[in-house]
Protein backbone atom coordinates (compact mmCIF):
# COMPACT_ATOMS: atom_id res chain seq x y z
CA UNK A 1 0.00 0.00 0.00
CA UNK A 2 1.57 3.34 -1.00
CA UNK A 3 0.23 6.58 -0.29
CA UNK A 4 0.86 9.80 -1.62
CA UNK A 5 0.27 13.48 -1.48
CA UNK A 6 1.74 16.26 -3.86
CA UNK A 7 0.87 19.92 -5.84
CA UNK A 8 2.39 20.41 -9.07
CA UNK A 9 3.06 24.56 -9.70
CA UNK A 10 4.12 26.14 -13.26
CA UNK A 11 4.55 29.32 -13.49
CA UNK A 12 3.13 31.03 -17.02
CA UNK A 13 5.10 34.53 -18.63
CA UNK A 14 2.05 35.16 -20.57
CA UNK A 15 -1.97 34.63 -20.40
CA UNK A 16 -4.94 35.81 -21.86
CA UNK A 17 -5.87 37.80 -18.91
CA UNK A 18 -2.30 39.22 -16.83
CA UNK A 19 1.50 38.28 -17.06
CA UNK A 20 3.52 36.20 -14.80
CA UNK A 21 0.37 33.67 -13.32
CA UNK A 22 1.34 30.52 -11.04
CA UNK A 23 -1.31 27.91 -11.48
CA UNK A 24 -0.94 25.33 -8.79
CA UNK A 25 -2.62 21.59 -8.97
CA UNK A 26 -3.29 19.38 -5.63
CA UNK A 27 -3.03 15.96 -6.22
CA UNK A 28 -3.54 12.84 -3.57
CA UNK A 29 -4.11 9.51 -4.52
CA UNK A 30 -2.89 5.63 -3.39
CA UNK A 31 -1.97 2.34 -4.59
CA UNK A 32 -2.68 -1.21 -3.19
CA UNK A 33 -1.17 -4.44 -5.60
CA UNK A 34 -0.40 -7.95 -4.24
CA UNK A 35 1.52 -10.42 -6.40
CA UNK A 36 0.69 -14.56 -6.71
CA UNK A 37 3.06 -16.51 -8.97
CA UNK A 38 3.84 -20.22 -9.93
CA UNK A 39 6.49 -21.89 -11.21
CA UNK A 40 6.25 -24.19 -13.46
CA UNK A 41 9.32 -26.80 -14.20
CA UNK A 42 9.49 -26.66 -18.14
CA UNK A 43 12.74 -27.09 -19.95
CA UNK A 44 12.89 -26.55 -23.71
CA UNK A 45 16.04 -25.24 -25.98
CA UNK A 46 15.34 -25.58 -29.80
CA UNK A 47 15.58 -23.46 -32.60
CA UNK A 48 17.30 -20.45 -30.26
CA UNK A 49 14.67 -20.65 -27.69
CA UNK A 50 16.12 -21.33 -24.45
CA UNK A 51 13.98 -22.49 -21.54
CA UNK A 52 14.87 -22.89 -17.80
CA UNK A 53 11.88 -23.27 -16.31
CA UNK A 54 8.83 -20.65 -16.20
CA UNK A 55 7.72 -18.43 -13.60
CA UNK A 56 4.22 -16.78 -13.90
CA UNK A 57 3.28 -13.59 -12.05
CA UNK A 58 -0.06 -11.86 -11.21
CA UNK A 59 -0.19 -9.13 -10.22
CA UNK A 60 -3.67 -6.96 -9.56
CA UNK A 61 -3.46 -3.66 -8.48
CA UNK A 62 -6.08 -0.68 -7.53
CA UNK A 63 -5.07 2.96 -8.09
CA UNK A 64 -7.05 5.86 -7.04
CA UNK A 65 -6.22 9.48 -7.81
CA UNK A 66 -7.16 12.78 -6.86
CA UNK A 67 -6.62 16.11 -8.61
CA UNK A 68 -8.13 19.38 -8.06
CA UNK A 69 -9.10 21.83 -10.59
CA UNK A 70 -6.20 23.81 -11.24
CA UNK A 71 -5.91 27.40 -9.57
CA UNK A 72 -5.73 28.90 -13.15
CA UNK A 73 -9.07 28.42 -15.07
CA UNK A 74 -8.05 26.54 -18.77
CA UNK A 75 -9.91 29.77 -20.55
CA UNK A 76 -7.21 32.07 -19.17
CA UNK A 77 -4.37 30.06 -20.69
CA UNK A 78 -3.15 29.89 -24.39
CA UNK A 79 -3.83 25.60 -24.46
CA UNK A 80 -0.75 24.57 -26.26
CA UNK A 81 -1.55 20.60 -25.56
CA UNK A 82 -2.84 18.39 -22.48
CA UNK A 83 -0.22 19.90 -20.34
CA UNK A 84 -1.73 23.78 -20.48
CA UNK A 85 -5.34 22.03 -20.60
CA UNK A 86 -6.24 20.76 -17.08
CA UNK A 87 -9.17 19.78 -15.07
CA UNK A 88 -10.59 17.79 -11.59
CA UNK A 89 -10.05 14.20 -12.47
CA UNK A 90 -11.62 11.71 -9.92
CA UNK A 91 -10.67 8.08 -10.79
CA UNK A 92 -10.11 4.40 -9.59
CA UNK A 93 -8.10 2.11 -11.97
CA UNK A 94 -8.09 -1.36 -11.89
CA UNK A 95 -5.37 -3.46 -13.64
CA UNK A 96 -4.12 -6.91 -13.84
CA UNK A 97 -0.60 -7.96 -14.78
CA UNK A 98 0.57 -11.18 -16.18
CA UNK A 99 4.07 -11.97 -16.85
CA UNK A 100 5.47 -14.81 -17.65
CA UNK A 101 9.57 -15.39 -16.96
CA UNK A 102 12.23 -17.70 -17.34
CA UNK A 103 15.96 -18.08 -16.31
CA UNK A 104 18.87 -17.07 -18.74
CA UNK A 105 22.78 -16.76 -17.81
CA UNK A 106 21.52 -16.94 -14.03
CA UNK A 107 19.12 -14.10 -14.86
CA UNK A 108 15.56 -13.23 -14.92
CA UNK A 109 13.81 -12.94 -18.37
CA UNK A 110 10.42 -11.46 -19.34
CA UNK A 111 9.05 -13.80 -22.00
CA UNK A 112 5.73 -11.90 -21.89
CA UNK A 113 4.11 -9.98 -20.39
CA UNK A 114 0.45 -8.45 -20.62
CA UNK A 115 -1.56 -5.53 -18.78
CA UNK A 116 -4.94 -5.22 -18.52
CA UNK A 117 -6.16 -1.80 -16.81
CA UNK A 118 -9.79 -0.02 -16.94
CA UNK A 119 -10.06 3.81 -14.96
CA UNK A 120 -13.61 4.42 -13.12
CA UNK A 121 -14.10 7.60 -13.02
CA UNK A 122 -16.55 8.75 -9.73
CA UNK A 123 -18.99 11.01 -9.62
CA UNK A 124 -17.29 13.75 -8.84
CA UNK A 125 -15.42 13.24 -12.08
CA UNK A 126 -16.35 16.13 -14.99
CA UNK A 127 -16.49 13.46 -17.64
CA UNK A 128 -19.18 11.65 -15.75
CA UNK A 129 -19.21 8.39 -13.17
CA UNK A 130 -18.56 5.32 -15.03
CA UNK A 131 -15.76 3.06 -16.24
CA UNK A 132 -14.04 5.11 -18.99
CA UNK A 133 -12.60 2.26 -21.79
CA UNK A 134 -10.54 -1.10 -21.21
CA UNK A 135 -6.98 -0.66 -22.33
CA UNK A 136 -4.84 -3.28 -23.31
CA UNK A 137 -0.82 -3.56 -23.36
CA UNK A 138 1.04 -7.07 -24.76
CA UNK A 139 4.94 -7.46 -25.24
CA UNK A 140 5.92 -10.55 -26.00
CA UNK A 141 9.47 -11.27 -26.66
CA UNK A 142 10.83 -15.11 -26.77
CA UNK A 143 14.12 -14.53 -28.25
CA UNK A 144 16.41 -11.55 -27.95
CA UNK A 145 16.17 -10.54 -31.27
CA UNK A 146 12.82 -11.29 -31.53
CA UNK A 147 10.25 -8.63 -30.08
CA UNK A 148 5.83 -8.40 -30.66
CA UNK A 149 4.31 -5.50 -29.22
CA UNK A 150 0.29 -4.70 -29.04
CA UNK A 151 -1.44 -1.84 -27.71
CA UNK A 152 -4.92 -1.71 -27.88
CA UNK A 153 -8.40 0.68 -26.30
CA UNK A 154 -12.21 -0.34 -26.28
CA UNK A 155 -14.71 2.46 -25.33
CA UNK A 156 -16.56 0.75 -23.14
CA UNK A 157 -19.21 3.72 -23.55
CA UNK A 158 -19.77 3.53 -27.23
CA UNK A 159 -18.97 -0.51 -27.28
CA UNK A 160 -16.51 -0.02 -30.29
CA UNK A 161 -12.76 -0.68 -30.76
CA UNK A 162 -11.14 3.04 -30.04
CA UNK A 163 -7.20 2.29 -30.90
CA UNK A 164 -4.96 -0.59 -32.23
CA UNK A 165 -1.25 -0.67 -32.96
CA UNK A 166 0.87 -4.01 -33.47
CA UNK A 167 4.97 -3.60 -34.04
CA UNK A 168 7.04 -6.95 -34.73
CA UNK A 169 11.03 -6.16 -34.67
CA UNK A 170 13.47 -8.41 -36.17
CA UNK A 171 16.87 -7.92 -35.37
CA UNK A 172 19.39 -11.42 -35.75
CA UNK A 173 22.51 -11.61 -34.09
CA UNK A 174 25.75 -11.20 -36.00
CA UNK A 175 23.21 -10.13 -39.36
CA UNK A 176 23.71 -6.94 -41.42
CA UNK A 177 20.04 -6.81 -41.70
CA UNK A 178 17.02 -5.64 -39.45
CA UNK A 179 13.48 -4.75 -39.30
CA UNK A 180 9.81 -4.31 -38.46
CA UNK A 181 6.46 -3.88 -39.79
CA UNK A 182 3.82 -2.50 -37.50
CA UNK A 183 0.25 -1.04 -37.92
CA UNK A 184 -1.43 1.63 -36.32
CA UNK A 185 -5.69 1.84 -36.13
CA UNK A 186 -7.16 4.88 -35.28
CA UNK A 187 -10.55 4.85 -35.50
CA UNK A 188 -11.51 8.90 -35.60
CA UNK A 189 -8.09 8.97 -37.50
CA UNK A 190 -6.71 6.33 -40.03
CA UNK A 191 -5.76 2.72 -40.56
CA UNK A 192 -1.90 2.77 -41.06
CA UNK A 193 0.86 0.24 -41.99
CA UNK A 194 4.26 0.63 -41.07
CA UNK A 195 7.40 -0.75 -42.51
CA UNK A 196 11.03 -0.43 -41.74
CA UNK A 197 14.25 -2.25 -43.09
CA UNK A 198 17.81 -1.29 -41.91
CA UNK A 199 20.84 -2.73 -43.69
CA UNK A 200 24.41 -2.22 -42.69
CA UNK A 201 26.21 -2.04 -46.06
CA UNK A 202 29.94 -2.01 -44.22
CA UNK A 203 31.27 -1.04 -40.82
CA UNK A 204 31.41 2.85 -42.43
CA UNK A 205 28.11 2.64 -44.15
CA UNK A 206 24.22 1.76 -43.22
CA UNK A 207 21.16 2.45 -45.19
CA UNK A 208 17.54 2.70 -43.35
CA UNK A 209 14.35 2.98 -45.75
CA UNK A 210 10.42 3.52 -43.50
CA UNK A 211 7.26 3.36 -45.24
CA UNK A 212 4.01 4.39 -44.20
CA UNK A 213 1.08 3.16 -46.10
CA UNK A 214 -2.42 4.52 -45.85
CA UNK A 215 -5.03 1.31 -45.74
CA UNK A 216 -8.26 3.35 -45.77
CA UNK A 217 -6.91 5.67 -49.00
CA UNK A 218 -5.03 2.63 -50.73
CA UNK A 219 -1.85 5.11 -50.77
CA UNK A 220 1.65 5.80 -49.49
CA UNK A 221 1.53 8.38 -46.39
CA UNK A 222 5.04 8.62 -46.13
CA UNK A 223 8.85 7.54 -47.45
CA UNK A 224 11.81 7.63 -45.78
CA UNK A 225 15.41 6.59 -46.93
CA UNK A 226 18.15 7.25 -44.63
CA UNK A 227 21.90 6.47 -45.43
CA UNK A 228 24.70 6.85 -42.60
CA UNK A 229 28.39 7.04 -42.60
CA UNK A 230 30.57 6.50 -39.51
CA UNK A 231 33.36 9.31 -39.59
CA UNK A 232 35.42 8.04 -36.65
CA UNK A 233 34.27 10.44 -33.84
CA UNK A 234 30.86 11.62 -36.11
CA UNK A 235 27.76 10.41 -37.77
CA UNK A 236 27.12 11.48 -40.84
CA UNK A 237 22.92 11.20 -41.78
CA UNK A 238 21.68 12.08 -45.95
CA UNK A 239 18.29 11.67 -45.23
CA UNK A 240 15.93 11.83 -48.22
CA UNK A 241 11.68 12.49 -46.53
CA UNK A 242 8.98 12.39 -48.67
CA UNK A 243 5.23 12.90 -46.76
CA UNK A 244 2.19 13.21 -48.89
CA UNK A 245 0.88 16.62 -49.28
CA UNK A 246 3.95 18.23 -47.36
CA UNK A 247 6.69 17.45 -49.96
CA UNK A 248 9.82 16.48 -49.92
CA UNK A 249 12.99 17.63 -48.03
CA UNK A 250 16.94 15.92 -47.84
CA UNK A 251 18.55 16.68 -44.84
CA UNK A 252 22.63 16.05 -44.02
CA UNK A 253 22.62 16.04 -40.41
CA UNK A 254 26.55 15.17 -38.33
CA UNK A 255 25.82 14.12 -34.79
CA UNK A 256 29.12 13.65 -32.56
CA UNK A 257 29.13 9.80 -31.23
CA UNK A 258 30.15 11.32 -27.56
CA UNK A 259 26.79 13.60 -27.41
CA UNK A 260 24.37 11.75 -29.62
CA UNK A 261 22.11 14.71 -28.64
CA UNK A 262 23.74 17.56 -30.56
CA UNK A 263 23.66 17.78 -33.74
CA UNK A 264 24.41 20.12 -37.07
CA UNK A 265 21.82 19.74 -39.83
CA UNK A 266 21.51 21.29 -42.89
CA UNK A 267 18.42 20.69 -45.13
CA UNK A 268 16.18 22.11 -47.69
CA UNK A 269 12.41 21.49 -49.21
CA UNK A 270 11.49 21.20 -52.65
CA UNK A 271 7.81 19.84 -53.54
CA UNK A 272 6.22 21.87 -51.33
CA UNK A 273 2.47 22.40 -51.12
CA UNK A 274 2.05 26.08 -51.37
CA UNK A 275 -0.89 27.57 -49.08
CA UNK A 276 -3.96 28.22 -50.42
CA UNK A 277 -4.00 24.93 -52.43
CA UNK A 278 -5.73 22.08 -52.31
CA UNK A 279 -4.61 18.81 -49.82
CA UNK A 280 -3.31 15.32 -51.17
CA UNK A 281 -4.75 14.03 -47.93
Amino acid sequence: FRPYVGTEQTFYTATNEEDNQLRGIFKTGASLSTKFYRIFDAQFDEWGLEINRLRHIITPSIDYSFNNGPTLPNSELFLFDEFDDRSLSHTVTFSLENKLQTKRNDQSVDLLRAVLSSPFRLKEDPEGGGFDGVSLDVDFQPLDWFTLYFDSTYDTRQERLSTANFDLYINPPDSKWSGSIGKRYNREVDDQITARLNYQINPKWGISVYDRFDVDQGTQKELDINLTRDLHSWIMDINFNETRGEGSEILLLFTLKAFPEVGIDVGTSFNKRKAGSQSFE
